[in-house]
């Protein structure tokens, strides 16, 4: 045995195959990597070209909307955001007077029945701490103004 697993006809045939095969040389086959090479470089070249192309526009594209401003947007798109912003606005408002409402009414409840409870002395001294408390909030918000 010659330490082959294949057959002698097995051989023979592919010593046929390999003669009938054409095989290059190694001239032709760095000529044939060359000319891959230089297709692969045109196709980059390409992409590269289109790349700028669009980059370009694109850029272009940037600096009209810069150009146009900073609050710069379409006329529907004002207009609904117009609507958006009064429709805010009056809810606000809404619940501003609603609460401004409760806060008066607690006040008034809670003032008629310590003023029926208590003589009119009692009236002045608790408005002069309203009064004397509102300053003391005044006073704050001027000097953590003068803070910051």
């Amino acid at each position: 045995m010659d330490g082959s697993f294949h057959t002698p006809e097995w051989h023979a045939a592919r010593l046929a195959s390999l003669k009938t095969t054409q095989t290059i040389t190694w001239e032709e086959y760095k000529k044939k990597q060359k000319e891959e090479e230089l297709k692969k470089g045109e196709l980059e070249a390409d992409t590269d070209k289109l790349m700028r192309e669009y980059r370009a526009q694109l850029d272009a594209e940037r600096a009209l909307k810069l150009s146009k401003g900073r609050n710069y947007s379409t006329d529907n798109s004002r207009k609904d955001k117009k609507k958006r912003d009064l429709t805010d606005r009056k809810e606000r408002d809404t619940k501003r007077k609603r609460s401004k409402k409760r806060k008066h009414s607690r006040r008034r409840s809670s003032d008629s029945s310590s003023s029926s409870e208590s003589s009119s002395s009692g009236e002045e001294e608790s408005r002069k701490s309203r009064s004397s408390s509102k300053i003391s909030k005044r006073e704050r918000k001027h000097k953590s103004r003068g803070i910051h």
